[in-house]
C-alpha cells in the first residue's frame, strides 16, 4: 500500500517534493493487511480520534477490494472526513488485471 495525507495532489508530485509524506506499507498477500498495520496507515494519515478506527476498517475493506476484484490498482483519492466526522473515500479509480476480465463484467451487473 502506498499512501500520503496529502490527498488532492498526485502521489507521485507528492514522492517527488515531499517523500517523507509518502508512506509505503508491505502486506502479505496471503495474510492481508493486519489491523495495528491498518491502525498505523490510518495515524500516518493524520485521522485523529474515533476517526483511527474508522479509517483503519476502510483501509483493511479496501484492500479485500483490491484482492475480491483481482485489481491491479485501487486509488482513492481523496479519504478523509466529512463534515459529520465518518471517513469516507471521495473518489476512487480500479483497475482490474486483464487476466481476470470476466471480474469486471460481475462487478459492473451489481446493483449499486
Amino acid at each position: 500500500i502506498v499512501a500520503s495525507p496529502d490527498g488532492g495532489v498526485d502521489i507521485e508530485e507528492v514522492a517527488e517534493k515531499t517523500p517523507e509524506r509518502v508512506f509505503k506499507i508491505p502486506v502479505d498477500i496471503f495474510e492481508g493487511i493486519s489491523d495495528d498495520a491498518a491502525v498505523d496507515l490510518a495515524q500516518k494519515l493524520e485521522f485523529e480520534g474515533d476517526a483511527i478506527g474508522q479509517a483503519a476498517t476502510e483501509i483493511k475493506k479496501l484492500y479485500e477490494l483490491f484482492i475480491g476484484v483481482d485489481a491491479t490498482q485501487v486509488e482513492v483519492n481523496p479519504f478523509g472526513l466529512t463534515d459529520q466526522n465518518e471517513v469516507v473515500c471521495f473518489d476512487a479509480k480500479i483497475n482490474f488485471d486483464d487476466n481476470a476480465q470476466f471480474r469486471p463484467q460481475e462487478l459492473l451487473a451489481r446493483d449499486a
